[in-house]
């Protein structure tokens, strides 16, 4: 078979970086629609609730992906990662694909049909094959790439962050321990302050509003371990909640405080 010398067969290694990028686009784009999910803007959907907190991968973070993935391609001729390196399906005559050849294609197109010889290409009844865009749509591809890549390392940088500065915790911690006379009667004093880790932000359902970290008190009678939630107001971080306390005492014999392994709230000032 021949191709038109306008529009070759598209380079390998361009099509598969179309797969993968098309394949990290779906994949986002089940993610922020769980996300709309947990704060409300979406209805609940399977296992998605709304106000869910926490990010994981699951059967339907999957299956919603995979199905993004293998629909890119049929309502428009170019999938969004295809019109971005200047790639189109056509037939094997060089006309575009009709809809009904293009959603018949959509369960083949989850496999990365680039990586075939380039007779299993020929039998294919569709190929990918670039051409050159105009001015206008290689200004707007420049845009559209600087934008995505800035984004990209602004979302980065802010979801590896931690929930709550060091010093934050460290003062929330501190003004628990003088607050609480229970703790200086239970782990005798003088309290030594312990932050341990902090989740990132991007754990959080209320991003850059709630955090939650992990706490040890020391004291010369025993030890205080928990979690700590806390929420920010006005601008100023407050305890919202104790969860998973756990108390050991030096001695055996002391008596360990019946609050040990429960949740207690603590109200904001």
């Amino acid at each position: 078979m021949t191709h038109s010398p306008e529009r070759p067969l598209a380079p390998r290694p361009l099509r598969l970086a179309a797969f993968l990028l098309d394949a990290l686009l779906a994949v986002l784009t089940a993610v922020g629609l769980r996300l709309l999910i947990q704060l409300g803007v979406l209805p609940a959907w399977g296992s998605w609730a709304v106000f869910d907190q926490g990010a994981r991968i699951d059967p339907q973070l999957i299956a919603l992906s995979l199905i993004l993935l293998a629909m890119r391609d049929v309502f428009w001729r170019s999938s969004p990662a295809k019109w971005l390196l200047s790639l189109t399906l056509v037939r094997s005559n060089g006309q575009g694909l009709s809809f009904l050849q293009r959603l018949t294609r959509a369960p083949f197109s989850l496999l990365p049909l680039g990586l075939l010889g380039r007779a299993a290409q020929d039998s294919l009844p569709w190929r990918v094959v670039s051409y050159s865009p105009g001015r206008t749509g290689l200004l707007t591809r420049t845009a559209v790439t600087a934008f995505a890549a800035t984004f990209s390392l602004l979302w980065a940088i802010e979801t590896i962050r931690p929930s709550i500065a060091r010093d934050d915790a460290m003062e929330m911690a501190e003004k628990l321990t003088t607050q609480d006379p229970l703790l200086q009667r239970e782990l005798g004093g003088p309290l030594v302050v312990e932050i341990g880790e902090i989740t990132r932000r991007a754990h959080q359902f209320d991003r850059g509003h709630s955090a939650t970290f992990q706490l040890t008190i020391q004291g010369s009678r025993g030890r205080q371990a928990m979690i700590v939630l806390a929420r920010k107001v006005d601008g100023t971080w407050q305890l919202d909640e104790l969860r998973d306390i756990d108390i050991t005492m030096t001695d055996p014999s002391e008596r360990v405080a019946e609050r040990s392994g429960t949740a207690a709230v603590v109200a904001p000032e």
